[in-house]
C-alpha cells in the first residue's frame, strides 16, 4: 500500500539524515506526518527534544505526541511564526505541497525561514517532478519547472545567501522514481 511504501521510504531518508549528525541536538521535523523520523532520531540519540510540525496533530502517533521529547506545533509550516531555532531542521518534503496552495514566493519564502532557524543543517527532500502528473501539485510545479533538477538549484540559489554549502546526501525510491 502507499502507506507502507511511505514508511519503508522516509525510514530509509531518516537513516540517511542520522548518518549526517555527528552531535545529538533540538530538532525540527516539518511535515512529520505520524513521526517516523521523529521517533528514528530520538531513538538513535541524534536529537535532544524534538518539536514536529504537521497540519494536524492528530496524524501524529500518540506515543510521540505525548513524549516529553517532543512538542506538536499543528498548522500550515508557511503561516506559523517559529519563535526559537534548531540545530537541526528537517522539511520532509513539504514544499511542493506550500507551492501548489500559495504559490512559489510563499514556499521559498518558507524554505528561506526553516534556513534562517536552523543552526547547523537543514535537511530538505526535493525531486517531485519525475513522479508524473498523477498529483493536483504537479501541474503548478510543471509550469515553473522543467526538470527535477532545475527545481532542485532554483531552491539552493534561493537559501543560498544563508547556508555555508550544500551536499546532495541520498536518493529515495517513490512512485518508481528516485528523488
Amino acid at each position: 500500500t502507499y502507506h507502507s511504501r511511505h514508511a519503508r521510504r522516509t525510514l530509509a531518508r531518516a537513516e540517511c539524515i542520522a548518518a549526517n549528525i555527528d552531535m545529538p541536538g533540538e530538532m525540527l521535523d516539518v511535515g512529520c506526518n505520524n513521526g517516523i523520523t521523529s521517533a528514528f532520531m530520538l531513538d538513535r540519540g541524534k536529537a535532544t527534544h524534538i518539536t514536529g510540525i504537521e497540519l494536524h496533530a492528530s496524524t501524529v502517533d500518540e506515543p510521540l505526541r505525548t513524549s516529553p521529547s517532543f512538542t506538536m506545533l499543528e498548522g500550515n509550516v508557511a503561516t506559523l511564526e517559529l519563535a526559537q531555532s534548531y540545530d537541526y531542521v528537517v522539511d520532509g518534503a513539504v514544499h511542493h505541497h506550500i507551492l501548489n496552495l500559495f504559490g512559489l514566493s510563499a514556499a521559498i519564502s518558507t524554505l528561506q525561514k526553516l534556513a534562517t532557524h536552523s543552526r547547523k543543517n537543514l535537511f530538505f527532500e526535493t525531486g517531485q517532478l519525475g513522479e508524473g502528473g498523477r498529483w493536483g501539485w504537479h501541474a503548478p510545479m510543471r509550469r515553473l519547472f522543467r526538470t527535477d533538477e532545475e527545481h532542485f538549484f532554483y531552491l539552493v540559489r534561493s537559501i543560498e545567501h544563508l547556508i555555508s554549502g550544500f551536499e546532495v546526501i541520498g536518493d529515495f525510491w517513490i512512485h518508481g522514481i528516485r528523488r
